[in-house]
């Protein structure tokens, strides 16, 4: 699958890149390499084993991009292969932003500069569900098609488990 990653950047770009670096997937199960040519074009390559998953964020990534909100622009994609290349948004997460600004801690136990982050992180996400809204089909959802109890439950969870834990940043429990 990596052959087929490196032929979908070659017809999108015109070449092979010239060094191909391996990326943390973080919480997925998609690998991530960082293509790059002449350290002047950069690129991601995406290979994901899961079809539906792909095709839900393919789907979605391509509509939202659409209608202008801040998302990777699909170049190239093979989704019998599982394989796509997606524009290059920078090495820092909002993970990494927030460790690294985790020095003085509010009275709610945020960071004080963290606090900033999430806010202008929360500015954005209304425009998903506005203009997203009109733009996605919720049939290809993954992993299902409503954002229903169960997978708000799902989500705190590994919000709480792969966010606030591993950012060492406090909360209380049943507040949260």
């Amino acid at each position: 699958m990596k052959e087929r990653l490196i032929g979908l950047s070659e017809e999108r770009f015109g070449r092979r890149p010239d060094v191909i670096l391996e990326m943390a997937s973080d919480g997925s199960t998609r690998q991530y390499f960082r293509l790059m040519w002449d350290a002047e074009k950069t690129a991601i390559g995406a290979i994901g084993p899961d079809r539906e998953e792909n095709r839900a964020f393919l789907e979605f990534g391509k509509a939202f991009h659409g209608v202008g909100l801040p998302v990777p622009e699909i170049y190239a994609e093979d989704r019998e292969a599982g394989v796509w290349v997606e524009e290059d948004l920078g090495e820092t997460t909002l993970f990494m932003a927030l460790a690294a600004s985790r020095v003085e801690y509010s009275d709610e136990g945020l960071p004080s500069d963290s606090e900033t982050l999430f806010r202008k992180a929360l500015t954005v996400l209304p425009r998903f569900q506005i203009l997203g809204h009109d733009v996605i089909d919720y049939r290809i959802a993954y992993p299902r098609q409503a954002f229903d109890k169960q997978s708000i439950r799902w989500d705190l969870n590994y919000f709480k488990y792969n966010f606030l834990k591993l950012a060492h940043i406090p909360f209380n429990e049943q507040r949260l």
